[in-house]
């Protein structure tokens, strides 16, 4: 199970049963445990979900709107240079002006990134809620966005929008795109854009559960640890169905998560 179905499963909890498991949590004596005492202290004081963890990173509620993610160590199965590229990389797009709308908030993090508290979310049930949310077909959105960004293009306007679809039209023969039935905002583009210029895999772009509603109403990416550079160096070994997130398309525990 990845973070995506770790959060899918916490939004879907009854408030009553987001409590430590067993002795109190204290974060003055988690900040001085050494690394590979960290997973075991947070295994014995705060609830994790059964199977909830990914392949180098564990997920744990931290509170009703916050959640503890920890790099895993070998001994419980991870990469811990995997887990902290991540955490550190996530931490960088939230920091980053440009990058920061569109994602997750991140409370605070360690020095050295083995782990971040990072925002709750309720992950988005599938394409027409992020269309009703957002007034963009998120298809359009990231053809557009890659195409921008392939040519060196970091912001769009309507008149470019209407410009590319006029190009598309007259070079591959084919239909003029009818805005008014695939809108496509501008303003969405240009913040997917600014996340695929800090090199962000488009898998995790391109599915609906890996996007997420904040409380306030935002639509922001909710996990998004891996880059091009962080697959490419840490899970080239891996399989492609290993390292594609969640599809929030799919029928089943999503759709039971409880509305923001």
């Amino acid at each position: 199970m990845n973070l995506l179905q770790i959060a899918v499963r916490i939004a879907a909890m009854p408030i009553e049963s987001i409590r430590h498991k067993g002795g109190k949590f204290d974060m003055e004596v988690f900040r001085d445990l050494e690394e590979f005492r960290m997973l075991e202290y947070a295994h014995s004081t705060l609830q994790q979900i059964d199977g909830g963890t990914g392949s180098s990173r564990a997920a744990f509620i931290f509170s009703s709107g916050k959640v503890l993610k920890i790099a895993k160590e070998k001994k419980w199965g991870g990469d811990l240079d995997a887990g902290v590229a991540q955490n550190e990389y996530e931490v960088d797009l939230y920091t980053s002006p440009k990058t920061k709308p569109i994602v997750a908030k991140i409370f605070d993090s360690a020095a050295d990134f083995v782990w971040i508290i990072s925002e709750l979310v309720r992950p988005i049930k599938d394409w027409a809620e992020w269309k009703s949310l957002t007034g963009s077909d998120l298809k359009e959105a990231l053809n557009l966005a890659e195409s921008a960004s392939w040519d060196g293009v970091h912001e769009v306007n309507d008149e470019w929008i209407d410009n590319y679809y006029q190009e598309l039209s007259s070079n591959h023969n084919r239909t003029q795109v009818d805005r008014s039935q695939d809108p496509v905002s501008p303003d969405m583009i240009n913040l997917i854009i600014s996340v695929l210029d800090q090199g962000l895999a488009v898998s995790d772009l391109s599915r609906s559960g890996q996007w997420g509603k904040t409380s306030s109403g935002r639509v922001v990416l909710l996990d998004y640890g891996a880059s091009e550079s962080i697959l490419e160096e840490h899970y080239e070994e891996h399989s492609e169905s290993e390292l594609t997130s969640y599809d929030g398309d799919q029928e089943g525990e999503d759709q039971n998560a409880d509305e923001v």
